[in-house]
């Protein structure tokens, strides 16, 4: 109620330590800290992504692979009428991570002319690490169903190379109240030999 105005504006803090003992009381004015700020009018969901660079990119691409699934733990998941996917890999995200990850899934298999729509990944909590050197942990995350390819796209079982590409999501970023700013570039993995078999 104090700023009519989007601003920018300027607050300083004053602070004092204040000491009372048997032998008196006294106290000191710490230096002022001036802080500059100013209130965005309508915010827009691009405004949770941060600035790209390339030390973090560098980063980003060495967080994120595809590895495989447990053998024998996890559902096939359809990728066309009467064609599953074997032992679906998994997406390892390891952590800390400069900046937290709220990304649309898509999947490329080798040869097909379209990405599969396969969900979101969000790994909130990031950037706020005090140490990026600390022992790592890795996070992973099964595929979800993804959109099926139409009919005739695989007409035969047997190995393919797969990958997945990771697409900043905004709207996700938003909806995890703990995201506080979502890395903006496409993240590719490498790629994994996968296997498709009869449905």
């Amino acid at each position: 109620e104090d700023f009519d105005t989007p601003g920018p504006h300027r607050l300083v803090l004053e602070a004092r330590v204040r000491i009372e003992r048997p032998q008196g009381r006294w106290e000191i004015l710490l230096p002022q800290m001036p802080f500059q700020f100013e209130f965005a009018q309508s915010p827009s969901l691009e405004s949770i992504l941060t600035l790209p660079d390339s030390t973090r990119e560098d980063v980003f691409e060495h967080a994120v692979e595809l590895v495989p699934g447990a053998a024998g733990h996890s559902k096939p998941l359809p990728v066309t009428d009467g064609f599953v996917l074997r032992e679906p890999p998994q997406i390892a995200v390891k952590t800390p991570l400069p900046c937290d990850l709220a990304h649309a899934v898509s999947i490329e298999i080798e040869g097909l002319p379209r990405l599969l729509d396969a969900g979101r990944v969000v790994v909130s909590g990031q950037g706020l690490a005090p140490d990026l050197a600390q022992e790592p942990t890795v996070v992973r995350f099964p595929l979800n169903p993804f959109s099926s390819l139409p009919a005739g796209m695989i007409d035969r079982p047997g190995k393919r190379r797969f990958r997945v590409l990771l697409s900043a999501d905004p709207a996700a970023g938003w909806a995890d109240p703990l995201v506080r700013s979502v890395w903006p570039g496409t993240i590719r993995t490498n790629w994994l030999e996968v296997e498709i078999i009869r449905n």
